[in-house]
């Protein structure tokens, strides 16, 4: 009796994104979908950890190794203050308080954004920092670099709107607690299998 209940819930799920992405297509299809030439300048951030850089390769770049090949994307890295939700954490209370960053692989238009602080490059893959900067992980160069890239827009009554915004999609996330010079995964959200 479960199971057959989870696979009319499964059918009613799966049917519902189908005809959703159908209707959203049809709905695209007859709007003006245009092309348009961006760029935008960020300055260069210098990690001085190589550790960290290690890390965010083997857990990140190499684990979405095979999305070149799919279309151009960044990796968006946002880091913020946090607090420890483990009541139990025996460490002082001046100890409770990191950073979390987030890092999720996002189509290349996602690089127009205001809160954007930097850039940093690890090999030829691109991250884009946003949120605030590690003071003891990264800091500004001093120079800047001019990033173009093509945007898809949707106009639709007069309005024109991100492509990628009307598209239900996943990407993958990956959360991190960075707490004296020391990374730790906490979280992974969809890797993409090969």
């Amino acid at each position: 009796m479960k199971t057959y209940f989870l696979i009319h819930i499964f059918y009613f799920v799966f049917s519902f994104t189908l005809v959703n992405n159908t209707i959203l297509a049809q709905e695209i299809k007859n709007q003006n979908v245009m092309a348009k030439r961006s760029s935008v300048k960020l300055p260069e951030l210098k990690i001085t950890d190589s550790i960290f850089i290690k890390y965010v390769d083997s857990l990140v770049i190499k684990q979405t190794a095979y999305a070149e090949k799919i279309r151009p994307h960044i990796y968006v890295m946002l880091v913020r203050k946090h607090e420890y939700e483990d009541d139990l954490y025996e460490k002082h209370d001046n100890d409770r308080e990191h950073e979390q960053i987030e890092v999720a692989m996002l189509p290349f238009s996602a690089i127009e954004h205001s809160n954007n602080l930097g850039f940093f490059k690890i090999d030829s893959t691109l991250f884009v920092v946003r949120g605030q900067l590690i003071n003891n992980l990264m800091h500004k160069t001093g120079n800047n670099e001019k990033f173009q890239y093509v945007k898809i827009v949707v106009k639709i009554d007069g309005h024109e709107f991100p492509y990628e915004m009307m598209q239900i999609e996943d990407f993958p996330r990956w959360i991190f607690n960075y707490n004296y010079n020391e990374l730790t995964l906490t979280k992974t959200y969809w890797i993409p299998q090969n």
